[in-house]
């Protein structure tokens, strides 16, 4: 028998489904093969198309000396998904480690790359071809590694940090195809058990260390120095991203309590605590796209067909909300890390549903699109008249939040004037959709001092005042 033979019942999608911006489509949870079983699938995407990658644990064959994954490839037709299982199209991914731990992927270039620890080892295996893979050991022969970590820059610089059984870390980083030697950059005598590594846009490093389940610290510099080690509440298990204007954003759903927002800019803690304007969250991800703009989805607790969705324009201080379809019967958790699309300014992510029924656990892929203004707008509870809310913060230090309600779809002008009466930026001119409007505006390029935002849609017009103080 071959792969092939149980796979070609699967061939097309099971079920596909569209709800307001929701769409989700059903995809194989398990597939046997003798004892060759593939687990934990996550969705990436590799010269503008979008694969299902699904790991393995055991070789093909006694003779084959490589352990492989596969890459399933997605095809959208007229909206609709299918599942390309042609096996002699298939993408293969070459593991050549036994009992490995974790394996983390790493997209560059269109390559697949990706770490591997084993036996207390660290690799990257780097992709030279379709059938070649490069191992690099990344730790000093001395060193066994407990816990590892890693993070590209805007300069797409890819920089890894690992703690060692003695509590010290190191750091190394990939320059021009090779990493550097790995240099120790702290001595932890507190026994950490685990780190976490996000970076800046300019190569800059947080560094978390957990403890417990919700005691951390946490360092910020580069390898010229660090700052001392800070006391931190960031929940073992937190997303954590940094943004474009250097923000740390760490975010845990404490599931039953609440949604637990840490907010750091460099060696400074802005903000710990609930994020009270966000619902109880039963699971969520934090996904970046290429503006360094970081997106939040998650599933809403107690209503499990209820996906959340918010970004780190609005300070996670706000949120939008899209409901599933009720094929998709309980939604359980997030598999793998969420994509970004940012040609479509869409958010594609894979969850496990379990039906009620079967008992069955299935993956299934969504789909998010995104306007890609940076306007959130809650489609909920269409306002029943134009109306312009202060911003907030105000007094503020070079960003701030505007609100806007729009009865009917409409045209939009909003500008900002100086105390002058002239015009100094225009933030929106086009058509928007009725609803609720939230906006991020930065005024970084201009001084302190009072100014005005406008907004005209219609025979609507209202102006208010707002002061900036940096």
């Amino acid at each position: 028998r071959t792969l092939d033979y149980f796979l070609n019942p699967l061939r097309d999608y099971l079920f596909i489904q569209e709800n307001g911006s929701i769409k989700t489509y059903l995809i194989p949870s398990t597939i046997y093969f003798n004892y060759l079983i593939y687990t934990g699938p996550s969705i990436l995407k590799l010269n503008n198309d979008k694969y299902i990658i699904q790991q393995t644990n055991f070789r093909l064959s006694a003779q084959d000396s490589l352990i492989p994954a596969f890459a399933f490839k997605l095809v959208e037709v007229n909206n609709d998904y299918q599942i390309l299982y042609d096996f002699s199209k298939l993408k293969q991914i070459k593991f050549n480690f036994d009992n490995y731990s974790k394996i983390e992927y790493d997209i560059k270039d269109d390559r697949i790359n990706y770490f591997v620890f084993t036996n207390n080892n660290l690799y990257y295996n780097k992709q030279i071809n379709d059938e070649v893979w490069q191992s690099i050991k990344l730790n000093r022969s001395e060193d066994t590694v407990q816990s590892y970590s890693f993070s590209r820059d805007g300069n797409n610089v890819l920089h890894i940090v690992y703690l060692n059984s003695t509590g010290k870390i190191f750091y190394t980083k990939d320059l021009s195809g090779s990493f550097t030697v790995p240099i120790e950059i702290l001595n932890i005598t507190d026994n950490p058990s685990s780190i976490k590594l996000s970076t800046t846009k300019d190569g800059n490093l947080y560094i978390v260390l957990f403890y417990n389940y919700s005691m951390s610290k946490y360092i910020y510099g580069n390898i010229s120095g660090f700052s001392t080690p800070k006391q931190v509440e960031i929940y073992r298990g937190s997303e954590i991203e940094v943004d474009k204007n250097g923000y740390l954003y760490a975010i845990n759903d404490r599931e039953g309590s609440g949604t637990y927002k840490v907010k750091i800019y460099r060696d400074s803690i802005i903000y710990s605590g609930f994020a009270w304007n966000l619902p109880y969250i039963k699971d969520l991800k934090l996904v970046k796209d290429s503006n360094w703009n970081i997106h939040l989805v998650g599933f809403m607790l107690y209503y499990p067909q209820r996906i959340v969705y918010s970004n780190s324009n609005l300070d996670f201080d706000s949120y939008s909300y899209f409901d599933v379809d009720d094929k998709v019967y309980d939604l359980h958790y997030f598999a793998g890390n969420p994509l970004y699309d940012n040609s479509t300014n869409t958010i594609y992510f894979l969850f496990v549903d379990k039906p009620s029924l079967t008992g069955i656990e299935s993956y299934t892929v969504g789909k998010l699109p995104l306007e890609s203004t940076g306007i959130i707008t809650e489609k909920e509870n269409v306002p029943l008249e134009f109306n312009l809310y202060q911003n907030f913060p105000n007094p503020f230090n070079a960003k701030t939040i505007i609100q806007f309600d729009l009865p009917v779809d409409e045209f939009v002008n909003l500008s900002i004037y100086d105390l002058l009466g002239r015009k100094i930026k225009s933030v929106i001119n086009s058509e928007l959709k009725s609803g609720k409007h939230k906006i991020e505006l930065d005024l970084n390029e201009f001084s302190s001092g009072i100014y005005f935002y406008t907004i005209e849609a219609g025979k609507f017009k209202q102006t208010r005042k707002m002061i900036m103080l940096k």
